[in-house]
């Protein structure tokens, strides 16, 4: 799925500290769990920092990771402005869900889903970003766009098929909800379930269908 140009760049020098198990670029403090020298790390909750956080081939004491897993939750943050990385190698949970983050750019093959929270948390993966505007993912082994995954992403501009490649076979409830300034036509022949009122409120043109399992398109369960 690639959304928007995305023009890679080699992300800054990351630091890690063995003691407080973070690693920092110093604007940036991030809490992880990495062995010094494995090409595989994970984003804890409890990130610090302000505007853009560049993550695109990340490099941590001169060790480049290529599989890159992130906690549920990890970069809801007051200040976050841009969110850039690539080599992520699990779904996402309620990544940004609430954030001031304005625009992501994201890549990695070991997505497959969005995910909604479970256990006490209730909102999508970007639920509630209305500072969105700009999203690229590039994740070709999507499956699952989970529920209020983009609800009230307000402002995000992005064409609404974008965010749905033909790997895509389950879009949740609400999952592009609100989102008023994003809309397009859409082609969903791969997909085998719709979530009730999974476009509502957005600017959708024309719908095309293909041997989907859900019996109807319509604009009470589906868009509103």
């Amino acid at each position: 799925m690639s959304l928007g140009a995305g023009v890679p760049s080699a992300s800054a020098a990351w630091q890690y500290d063995e003691g407080a198990g973070t690693i920092s670029d110093g604007n940036w403090t991030i809490p992880v769990t990495w062995t010094e020298g494995s090409d595989m790390l994970t984003i804890n909750k409890g990130v610090t920092g302000s505007g853009a956080l560049d993550l695109w081939d990340l490099t941590v004491d001169g060790t480049p990771i290529t599989a890159l897993s992130i906690a549920a939750s990890a970069f809801r943050l007051n200040g976050l402005t841009t969110l850039r990385a690539n080599h992520i190698a699990s779904d996402l949970q309620m990544l940004c869900a609430g954030s001031t983050v304005q625009s992501v750019d994201l890549a990695g093959e070991g997505v497959t889903a969005l995910l909604h929270g479970v256990d006490g948390g209730n909102n999508g993966c970007f639920d509630g970003c209305k500072s969105l505007v700009g999203v690229r993912l590039d994740f070709p082994n999507l499956k699952t766009i989970g529920k209020w995954a983009f609800l009230n992403c307000s402002n995000l501009v992005t064409p609404i098929q974008d965010f749905i490649p033909r790997t895509v076979t389950e879009i949740g409830e609400r999952a592009f909800g609100y989102c008023s300034s994003m809309g397009g036509d859409l082609w969903l022949d791969s997909t085998d379930a719709v979530g009730p009122q999974a476009f509502r409120g957005a600017k959708i043109n024309s719908v095309h269908l293909g041997g989907g399992n859900f019996a109807a398109f319509t604009a009470t369960d589906r868009c509103g």
